[in-house]
């Protein structure tokens, strides 16, 4: 389809921060569908995508193997998952770029909404978003850091954190500890990097905050900055991120929880000790 084909709409931010939440959001507008947590940019090839994502990684593969179930087999069970695994192995010899657009092909007229994962913080994989999607719009996605700390605490004792390599603040010979706030600034980092490879791209950011307290209001917003849809019916179905076809877990084989949270329940906590703010978070109105 080459330049026919919609811009698609990436969803970034800090790793846990609702990132597939908004994605899911955007993807309930008749305009566009969201997809989940692909990973693909983290590989040239889908050879290497499927045999590097064993092991630890395997759940990387997941998302993927979730979309090409339901959109080649129409739904989401343990045969569409080994349909997809089937298809993957016919394809191994793509490379992950042909693989980008068959889901744009497929989603066609609407506009793809992708998630973006670990491969936000990788050069190489940054450069193969960017050259995946070359027309693409941009949209992050912003938490209190002070509560981001205490949801990423919450999950493994930092675990994600340590594992992109955001961690300090230990005495010399004694392991580090893990650093929410630190990769929340990586995160800022990284985003500005892939805007500086894509630096036609539009660029739109929401705070979960601001759309937790009105779904509506703010996904509309949001909506309208994308040129998408904001009639009653599209706001309201914005609102439900819940009903995307991705929400909570897959079928066997295909598994992995999913990054997707019905607005209310995204609840804030009052974080103590507080953090010492970013100068890229106040810049945006944290306080």
């Amino acid at each position: 389809m080459g330049m026919s084909r919609p811009k698609p709409i990436l969803v970034v931010g800090a790793p846990g921060a609702s990132i597939g939440t908004i994605a899911a959001a955007l993807g309930r507008n008749p305009e566009a569908f969201d997809l989940p947590f692909l990973n693909i940019e983290t590989e040239d090839t889908l050879y290497d995508a499927v045999f590097e994502m064993t092991g630890f990684r395997a759940a990387q593969l997941h998302g993927l193997l979730r979309a090409l179930g339901l959109l080649l087999g129409g739904e989401q069970s343990m045969l569409s998952v080994e349909m997809a695994r089937r298809w993957l192995m016919e394809r191994l010899f793509w490379p992950t770029s042909m693989a980008a657009d068959f889901f744009r092909d497929r989603l066609a007229p609407r506009r793809a909404v992708i998630p973006l994962g670990a491969g936000l913080f990788d050069t190489q994989s940054r450069a193969r978003i960017a050259a995946f999607y070359p027309d693409a719009e941009i949209v992050t996605v912003r938490k209190h850091p002070a509560s981001y700390r205490e949801l990423i605490m919450s999950r493994g004792d930092g675990a994600v954190a340590t594992l992109l390599g955001a961690s300090g603040g230990a005495i010399e010979g004694q392991k580090k500890s893990p650093d929410p706030v630190k990769l929340w600034s990586m995160a800022e980092e990284a985003t500005a990097a892939l805007a500086e490879l894509l630096p036609d791209a539009p660029r739109h950011a929401v705070r979960i905050e601001d759309v937790a307290a009105a779904p509506e209001t703010e996904m509309g917003r949001l909506a309208r900055a994308l040129g998408l849809t904001t009639d009653a019916a599209a706001c309201a179905a914005m609102a439900r991120p819940e009903a995307s076809p991705f929400a909570g877990p897959g079928p066997y084989g295909a598994h992995a929880p999913s990054d997707i949270q019905p607005f209310a329940e995204i609840v804030e906590t009052q974080p103590a000790p507080p953090v010492a703010l970013p100068k890229a978070a106040r810049a945006v109105g944290y306080s």
